[in-house]
């Protein structure tokens, strides 16, 4: 009785998208957070197109993690503060402006998770590569690169 209960407390838990932990274990034992393209996605989203739209620096407060570093089409590399510095200091997206994300693909590998996608920009694409470590009980971004490509 008491194996049922715990499987149909486990099945229960997992059908509602509470699970945390993926079951699978690292070389060292530990447990791996459970990772997957619906979890990943909208943190990329979250972090780095929100912001451009309204200024609302929170999501990226709590995604990027310190340490951070993002590589633009030009080789310049910033700092999670400079990252959002020059966020803030950019005039926020009009409204029905071009500057969304494609679908991404999510590769995980235990407590790392490498997101690559699409930007689609007003004249132009940019592919990115964002990897995410579980820190704190949750996904956050530590490196970004983005490649302009030419439409």
């Amino acid at each position: 009785m008491r194996a049922a209960w715990l499987s149909l407390l486990l099945t229960a838990a997992a059908a509602s998208g509470c699970a945390i932990w993926s079951g699978s274990r690292t070389t060292d034992g530990a447990r791996t957070p459970a990772c997957s393209r619906e979890m990943i996605a909208p943190l990329d989203e979250a972090w780095l197109i929100q912001p451009y739209r309204d200024h609302d620096m929170t999501a990226y407060d709590r995604i990027v993690a310190e340490g951070f570093s993002i590589t633009h089409s030009n080789g310049s590399v910033l700092t999670k503060a400079e990252k959002r510095a020059d966020v803030l200091a950019a005039e926020p997206l009009a409204s029905g402006a071009t500057f969304r994300l494609g679908t991404p693909e999510v590769r995980c590998y235990g407590a790392t998770a490498v997101s690559v996608g699409v930007i689609h920009e007003q004249n132009r694409d940019v592919r990115y590569t964002h990897t995410y470590v579980w820190q704190q009980g949750r996904w956050r971004a530590v490196a970004a690169q983005l490649t302009a490509v030419r439409l």
